[in-house]
């Protein structure tokens, strides 16, 4: 492992514009229990969940910088569309109510019942003052058209839009992710543990950040990612290259 590429890598992510929304570092916890109860080698869980905005989880990391360089590009309006009970929405709901944006979303129902019911995120969100609109089918493409056009309109009316995880600013939600992975790295060597895999629930920019700082920091962790999520698994392994390609491009990484 070499320290020359822990300080790179943290000098190229502290030279990005940011905006301090989480508690950081994360606990590293040892599962003791759940470890001898498999009778494998020690378990550790990283506890993204309590990064602290609206009851924590993995975008809040992201969202520190892609809201910043919302603000950096003088931004009012904030418009973003995923599934009625999207984690990522309800932190990014949040976090424009702390910093002062308008947030519109574009909302896409999962189950019937996703059109009427209004708990869980949906009413969080609600609750932080995002401005909500369910589709009425579960179509990701024609959501992301609906998305465009909303954003369109209000651009024509004057106002400043900003979307999150565009083409071109969709690695810095992976630079987020490669910061965890040297949090991880620095944490393991503390506890004095060598950990061989890295599991993620979440596959795109949080694996993809995860592999782009294990392997730029040469830690031997090899990540594995798991997704809920249908679809070609090749696609998404091509994406995720592409991302990471990309957010080692904006930090000057040779990767």
């Amino acid at each position: 492992m070499s320290m020359a590429h822990e300080s790179r890598l943290e000098s190229g992510i502290s030279q990005l514009p940011r905006i301090p929304l989480g508690v950081h570092p994360t606990p590293l916890e040892h599962l003791s229990r759940l470890s001898a109860e498999l009778g494998g080698p020690p378990i550790y869980i990283k506890r993204d969940d309590l990064t602290g905005l609206a009851f924590g989880g993995n975008k809040t990391r992201m969202l520190e910088f892609s809201l910043a360089d919302a603000q950096a590009k003088n931004a009012e309006v904030i418009v973003f569309g995923a599934a009625v009970q999207s984690n990522y929405c309800r932190q990014l709901a949040a976090a424009c109510a702390k910093l002062g944006f308008e947030l519109h979303l574009i909302l896409r129902p999962e189950r019937e019942i996703d059109k009427t019911d209004i708990q869980g995120n949906n009413l969080l969100q609600r609750l932080f003052g995002a401005k909500v609109k369910i589709l009425d089918s579960n179509d990701r493409p024609a959501q992301q058209a609906v998305i465009a056009e909303y954003a369109d309109k209000l651009r024509a009316d004057g106002r400043r839009v900003y979307v999150p995880r565009r083409p071109d600013t969709v690695d810095l939600d992976v630079i987020a992710y490669a910061e965890s992975a040297l949090e991880i790295v620095r944490q393991c060597r503390k506890a004095g543990i060598a950990p061989a895999y890295l599991y993620t629930t979440a596959y795109d920019t949080t694996q993809a950040g995860l592999v782009l700082g294990t392997k730029y920091l040469e830690s031997g962790i090899h990540v594995r990612g798991i997704t809920p999520i249908g679809g070609p698994a090749a696609e998404r392994v091509q994406r995720m290259v592409e991302m990471t390609n990309q957010a080692a491009e904006r930090l000057g990484l040779p990767i």
